[in-house]
């Protein structure tokens, strides 16, 4: 309740390095993270998500959970490390923490991909 309730690092940010976007079939929760590099490392991050209480505080606590991370850590954390630090979803809801990673991984992917160019 409380990222539903405080949020951290929400919003759009203008001058990201990198943007992922996610939804869940065509339908909300739909998801973009926002990614400034420094290196590589994920400097900052914030996110807009379109959908119920459970996807904002899934995306709330993801961008706390990978700032300052290298790309390469931030990689790994995956759907049940989100819902873990939210000390659990509804399993009807789970499928937020799902669009909000499928975002994260959408924007580090254009990050290694521009990495290997």
């Amino acid at each position: 309740m409380e990222h539903f309730n405080a949020p951290r690092n929400g919003g759009h940010m203008p001058d990201a390095d990198f943007i992922g976007r996610s939804s869940h079939v065509g339908t909300p929760p739909s998801t973009e993270i926002y990614l400034k590099l420094a290196g590589d490392v994920v400097a900052q991050v914030s996110f807009t998500t379109f959908g119920c209480g459970v996807s904002i505080a899934c995306c709330s606590v993801l961008t706390e959970m990978i700032t300052g991370q290298v790309i390469s850590q931030a990689a790994l954390v995956g759907e049940s490390d989100v819902v873990a630090a939210l000390d659990g979803v509804p399993a009807d809801k789970r499928y937020c923490a799902t669009v909000a990673i499928e975002a994260l991984r959408d924007a580090l992917n254009q990050a290694q991909h521009r990495a290997t160019i």
